[in-house]
């Protein structure tokens, strides 16, 4: 490690090391560091008993041929290191009378819709003709500059974007059906990784939604940690440092810009550039100071909602999941077609024996590695309070039994084939990843995302934000593009201004 980088980078997760990767293949001097003793964040594979979960995300949208994160792991000559899989289908919803799949051919989706839901054929059709606009409208200013006249030339590329700007997803989906269980039908990925239909941004979810069902879907075999483990070899191999046990306690400043940070053994590291691609509360609240910072910036940061906390529930069974019949999918299970509902009291929610709505992934049905022959991984996750009255240590035995009782409402006989249990709550993934309330990103409700979302850029001057708690949101598509934004707007002022042009 040396005294002084072009680009010091906080947080060795998929954002972080995709703007490290290319801001090295561009020629500056790069360090990424790294608080854990492996980088990716969330994005990690572990162990147990011989069987393999991933907690974090499981798959990778956005991927399609001559997509521009397709690109920028050519051009790095990441896909060596990964093996894809390709799903026929990303995620379905269970609901008490349909499921619901979202296969990633289109069409498909579409005519299992329309089949189910006859009377409103034409109107399904209107739907994705306008999120299929919105979406590649949305990805066509991906690289928009951040001057005068790039702003002025939104409204000539985004009209149907900026028509529902500032929608929930409820209010989008008011005006083509009244039906309920048709909504709930198209929505289910909501209550699954997002908030509830009525405070939920319309365009995050159309982002989600086409990623599923608008090109391939992918994970990675072996575990999603071979992204991050990708991503630091092309770091490597292009000159970029990444140290992990390397903890950032302070950004260093003067007159109001970045200058360097400080790490916990007291090490001082000068840079040019600092690039926080961790927790934005951390950022600004701990590493810069309050003192720092205007003091409405500050209330910002404290009041924005994050997104839902969760506990979740890994399992190892001795059943093949796939010969039996299963689904490799994500699934939503809901007793309930108003997903509003699961928002009211999360507390009861969790621990009620009737309403048994969670999420649930069978990703060794399509990764058998992740698991030895005849066994299967199940992971099962639950939206619950940060902290909920009685605390975690008392709840965390109880939340495993209730898990399994939840699972049995897709696969009945689970009891008979668990082999290892581990849960994890809030407070794990808190500790795991430092985000506040272990949550994954602010709540993507209008008035915190597009234009009202905390930006790249931020108030103190060289000081930049990547991944999931600025724009352009979660999942791993968005925090490797948010990557390669931030790395383009510091690339435009060295001078390099074509620097993402093979990409696009």
């Amino acid at each position: 490690m040396k005294e002084k980088y072009d680009a010091i980078i906080i947080g060795g997760g998929v954002a972080g090391l995709s703007t490290g990767a290319w801001l090295a293949y561009k020629g500056l001097d790069v360090i990424v560091l790294e608080q854990r003793e492996k980088p990716g964040g969330l994005c990690v594979t572990f162990e147990r008993a011989g069987t393999f979960y991933n907690p974090g995300a499981t798959m990778l949208t956005g991927y399609g041929e001559g997509s521009t994160l397709r690109k920028f792991a050519r051009t790095l000559d990441l896909e060596k290191e990964m093996e894809l899989i390709s799903l026929r289908c990303g995620f379905k919803t269970v609901l008490p009378e349909h499921t619901v799949s979202l296969w990633s051919d289109k069409e498909k989706t579409i005519a299992d819709l329309c089949q189910m839901f006859p009377a409103e054929s034409q109107k399904i059709h209107e739907l994705f003709i306008t999120m299929q606009k919105i979406y590649d409208e949305v990805n066509s200013i991906s690289f928009l500059g951040t001057g005068l006249i790039d702003f002025f030339k939104v409204p000539l590329k985004c009209p149907h974007m900026l028509a529902v700007a500032n929608k929930t997803v409820s209010q989008f989906m008011n005006k083509y059906f009244s039906n309920q269980k048709l909504q709930a039908a198209l929505t289910g990925v909501l209550p699954a990784f997002m908030g509830p239909p009525s405070r939920v941004a319309v365009i995050p979810y159309i982002m989600l939604m086409m990623g599923l069902i608008g090109q391939p879907v992918y994970t990675i075999k072996g575990g999603i940690f071979k992204l991050p483990e990708a991503l630091a070899k092309g770091l490597a191999k292009h000159g970029g440092e990444l140290n992990t046990n390397s903890q950032v306690v302070k950004i260093i400043l003067e007159n109001n810009q970045a200058q360097g940070v400080e790490l916990a053994n007291g090490d001082r590291i000068q840079g040019r550039y600092v690039i926080s691609a961790s927790d934005a509360t951390n950022t600004f609240i701990k590493l810069v100071g309050e003192n720092s910072l205007k003091p409405d910036f500050i209330k910002r940061i404290k009041t924005t909602p994050t997104s839902s906390s969760l506990v979740v529930s890994y399992m190892s069974l001795d059943m093949d999941l796939l010969a039996n019949g299963y689904e490799a999918a994500h699934h939503l299970i809901s007793h309930t077609y108003d997903y509003n509902e699961l928002y009211n009291d999360f507390e009861a929610n969790m621990l009620s024996e009737t309403e048994y709505n969670h999420s649930l992934n069978l990703a060794s049905i399509s990764d058998p590695s992740l698991a030895p022959p005849g066994f299967s991984t199940l992971e099962i996750q639950l939206n619950v309070p940060y902290t909920p009255k009685d605390g975690w240590s008392t709840l965390k035995e109880i939340m495993a039994e209730k898990l399994i009782k939840r699972a049995q409402k897709l696969i009945p006989d689970i009891e008979d084939h668990l082999v290892v249990q581990e849960v994890s709550t809030p407070l794990s993934f808190e500790k795991i990843t430092g985000s506040r309330y272990g949550a994954v990103g602010w709540a993507p409700y209008p008035e915190y995302t597009g234009l009202k979302a905390l930006h790249h850029a931020t108030p103190v001057k060289n000081l930049y934000l990547a991944g999931q708690w600025t724009e352009p949101g979660e999942s791993l598509a968005a925090c490797m593009l948010s990557g390669l934004q931030v790395s383009k707007m510091i690339l435009d002022r060295e001078g390099l201004k074509n620097s993402i042009n093979e990409l696009i």
